[in-house]
């Protein structure tokens, strides 16, 4: 939903596309916000880790700043157990007799996806997928294994996706207000239409009434 506007040289929200590609398509916005809550879930558990992982660049300034970074996000994701319920059990998933088969075709179908990304013919397009894939690869990885430690990369990968995903749940709940200030403007539209030759009637009706009691005081006199 992050596009030029129509006939501009600006970056920003493009209302016509949302309304083109998701307005009313309730399945893919659900899609959105249970790849989102994985994906928090998964920082939530990595958390001890994310903490004590050494982001050791050389740069001594820049590494404590991206500690006390890394340190304040989790802080963050933590405090959402104490103020929200939980709304994602891993858990749950992959359990019951045909616990391996299901695990088995999750592992394809992602692996698939993968190679979809490949054929992708935009540079930027194949390259931002692919991390964000491995994203999702890294944080499925942390939540079915108590033990998994991610290389850098992947914990780069965790990140990014969780800022990602994180800006488009800002940009749905920008577009629903934006979609709300819309209706809203077009009724009140559509209420000036209807009502204007109302009152321009009723304008008339009054006029018509002053001047023929004016003429039939005129009559009288």
């Amino acid at each position: 939903t992050q596009s030029t506007w129509e006939g501009a040289k600006t970056w920003g929200p493009n209302f016509r596309l949302w309304e083109q590609r998701l307005q009313g398509k309730t399945q893919y916005l659900e899609n959105l916000f249970f790849t989102y809550l994985v994906v928090l879930r998964a920082t939530q558990k990595a958390a001890p880790m994310l903490n004590s992982f050494n982001y050791g660049t050389g740069n001594i300034a820049e590494d404590v700043r991206v500690q006390g970074l890394v340190r304040e996000l989790t802080a963050s994701v933590l405090r959402l157990d104490e103020s929200c319920p939980s709304t994602f059990d891993e858990s749950s998933l992959f359990h019951g007799p045909d616990a391996a088969t299901l695990r088995r075709q999750f592992g394809t179908k992602f692996q698939n996806i993968s190679l979809i990304m490949d054929c992708v013919a935009c540079t930027k397009c194949r390259l931002w997928g692919k991390v964000q894939l491995n994203g999702l690869g890294t944080a499925l990885k942390i939540l079915f294994s108590d033990s998994y430690a991610p290389q850098r990369t992947e914990i780069t990968s965790l990140l990014w996706l969780l800022h990602q995903l994180s800006r488009s749940l800002r940009t749905v709940e920008a577009m629903r207000v934006y979609e709300v200030q819309t209706k809203l403007t077009r009724w009140v539209v559509l209420c000036a239409a209807v009502v204007a030759p109302v009152v321009a009637i009723v304008l008339c009706a009054c006029v018509c009434v002053r001047r023929l009691k004016a003429t039939a005081r005129l009559k009288v006199e």
